[in-house]
């Protein structure tokens, strides 16, 4: 018998950038089976806690804090993985318009989603705030920005850890970051794709995923936003819920906060990716794959 909470399932957990994440792992019912998939997700947990250290801007121990302090003006050397992940986020600021934007941490910091200087004016408002040279892989902050990475680190991690499960032989399993960006590694035994439910309520879609992820963005009770609009320099929300479906956590948990932002899927937005808006109570589905967001049933979704 496997170890966890369910037969069959080992089941591992942690905290990290301020939230649980989760993974579960099928295994075969042997004791050697279960001990090697364990290991698999100590692993896979380790490395998001690895990637915590890197890409927090609450710690002041990560790169992300360095380069924070020390980026202003001149360029800093970073990592290839980090390199990577900023001309990614890059990308995604242009082709969402400017409706994802990495460099608003001292935007962040004014509205008091960051410790310190809540309710003082931001030193940088809007424009791009980094400079990256892909020669000598370094990144510089401009204007007074700084770097926060809140909408894609969690999804970052999870690719990660997608891929240490991966390398250990594991065919099937669910890695979550808050239940709000998931990856899937195959199916769970005896069936062909992990069925999840995006959000609560009545009529609240479920998304069918096989070696994707998916991430899911919601407005927050009050009405107190979370997530800034760089265009605008203000919390904002364009719609009650998004989503998107794709091949990379990162991008997806990118796409999923560049929907909220705007309330619609922007022109640039790679038909490999499926997007989901809620207006008013009905969902928008667009994207080669729209297939495979669904509308809950008693049935799919008990």
């Amino acid at each position: 018998m496997c170890e966890g909470d369910t037969p069959g399932m080992v089941r591992l957990a942690s905290g990290a950038m301020g939230t649980r994440f989760e993974v579960v792992i099928a295994c075969d019912g042997s004791a050697s089976h279960a001990a090697q998939m364990r290991a698999a997700g100590e692993e896979a947990l380790a490395l998001i806690g690895e990637w915590h250290g890197r890409l927090s801007a609450f710690d002041p121990g990560s790169l992300v804090s360095t380069i924070n302090r020390e980026g202003a003006g001149r360029p800093v050397p970073i990592d290839d993985e980090l390199f990577g992940l900023l001309e990614m986020c890059e990308r995604i600021r242009d082709d969402s318009e400017g409706a994802f934007d990495v460099s608003v941490g001292s935007l962040m910091r004014a509205h008091g989603f960051r410790p310190g200087g809540a309710g003082e004016p931001p030193s940088q408002q809007g424009g791009r705030g980094l400079t990256l040279d892909p020669s000598a892989r370094t990144v510089e902050l401009r204007g007074g920005a700084e770097i926060d990475l809140g909408a894609i680190a969690k999804g970052a991690a999870l690719d990660a850890a997608r891929e240490v499960l991966l390398d250990a032989g594991v065919a099937s399993a669910l890695l979550h970051g808050g239940a709000s960006t998931i990856v899937a590694i195959g199916g769970p035994p005896g069936e062909d794709a992990w069925r999840v439910r995006l959000g609560d309520g009545p009529g609240a879609p479920s998304v069918r995923l096989r070696d994707q992820g998916v991430s899911y963005s919601s407005a927050r009770p009050g009405g107190v936003e979370h997530v800034m609009d760089p265009r605008s320099d203000q919390p904002t929300r364009a719609c009650q819920a998004s989503a998107c479906v794709g091949d990379s956590a990162m991008e997806t948990d990118a796409w999923a906060t560049v929907l909220f932002v705007r309330g619609e899927r922007p022109m640039r937005m790679s038909e490999r990716l499926t997007s989901a808006v809620r207006i008013d109570g009905a969902w928008a589905l667009a994207g080669a794959a729209r297939g495979r967001i669904e509308r809950c049933t008693k049935e799919t979704c008990p």
